[in-house]
């Protein structure tokens, strides 16, 4: 036996069904949910990463949405990988900092542009080759 729905409800799911409605409700319920969840979980200072995260990986599809974030999450251990490996040949040389930022660059972009799915590894490639002390290093690897 169906339920009746009134007109109203009906039209209501209707307009909340439409991608320009949606996917702006899905992308702050995601920003809100990384907010909470990071809060809980973090420190006051990588709240705002976690948000961006929300930010970029939301899709229209919860499939799009999943392959964003393993692909986010692929470029970026990609990236770090790649940037503290040149960091520890490249750190005590001249100019090892810009030297290792072209290169880190370039190799994250050679294999950005196989697969446009690891495109974040080119934000972790540049931070860790600006701010490379140690302790950053490190925690890159977090």
């Amino acid at each position: 036996m169906q339920i009746p729905t009134l007109p109203l409800l009906q039209n209501v799911r209707t307009r909340l069904q439409a991608d320009e409605v949606r996917i702006p409700i899905q992308t702050a319920a995601a920003v809100v949910i990384a907010y909470i969840v990071a809060s809980a979980l973090t420190d006051r200072e990588n709240l705002s990463w976690a948000a961006f995260s929300a930010l970029f990986v939301v899709q229209a599809s919860i499939g799009g949405t999943i392959g964003a974030a393993l692909g986010r999450i692929a470029g970026a251990a990609l990236g770090a990988v790649i940037a503290v490996a040149l960091v520890m040949l490249l750190g005590q040389v001249a100019f090892g900092t810009l030297i290792t930022l072209v290169l880190g660059v370039g190799i994250m972009r050679c294999l950005d542009a196989r697969s446009i799915i690891v495109r974040y590894g080119l934000v972790t490639v540049t931070i860790i080759a600006v701010a490379h002390d140690f302790y950053f290093v490190v925690c890159a690897f977090k």
